[in-house]
């Protein structure tokens, strides 16, 4: 997708509000990635990804997404982030076939 589409609830949701600015941004960061790959919010293996790594695709660190927030976390070793748009995925990906 080209563009993110971020329903303004979710601002006012208890997670985004009750997180800090830091965590925040690197929410917006990581929504920014995973709507670029069009990858339903899941980057998958992300755990075992470099700081490098992170600082490139994402223009987050690695210490910035392995704080514990309710936003974003691991599981398995995917790092899941919450809030995603994933209607709105499937709208563009069945628009585009």
């Amino acid at each position: 997708m080209n563009w993110i589409n971020i329903h303004t609830d979710t601002l006012r949701e208890v997670a985004f509000v009750g997180a800090d600015p830091v965590e925040r941004a690197t929410w917006l960061c990581l929504l920014g990635w995973c709507v670029s790959q069009e990858n339903g919010g899941i980057i998958e293996d992300a755990e075992s990804w470099s700081d490098r790594k992170w600082q490139q695709l994402c223009a987050v660190t690695k210490e910035e997404v392995e704080t514990t927030c309710l936003l974003y976390g691991f599981e398995d070793g995917n790092l899941v982030l919450q809030f995603y748009p994933i209607e709105q995925e499937s709208k563009v990906v069945k628009n585009r076939a």
